[in-house]
């Protein structure tokens, strides 16, 4: 655990959107958020004071044929 988790965690949430890799992690994101700020998510979306933050998928693939056959 990061002794600093609190204030990472702060900065992130000063951002319109936050994107991960896989449900699991967005998943994890935000019971994280709820455990150590209290803030609740309501569809992938935390309101910090009015503000909504959308919390959402982005899965990242590179497909390689295409990259090949522009070479």
């Amino acid at each position: 655990m990061l002794p600093w988790r609190e204030r990472l965690m702060e900065g992130m949430l000063g951002a319109d959107l936050i994107g991960f890799h896989t449900y699991s992690y967005a998943r994890h994101f935000l019971s994280s958020v709820l455990r150590l700020s209290g803030l609740e998510h309501e569809f992938g979306r935390v309101f910090v004071g009015e503000r909504p933050v959308k919390v959402d998928i982005f899965p990242l693939g590179v497909d390689m044929d295409r990259f090949t056959a522009a070479c």
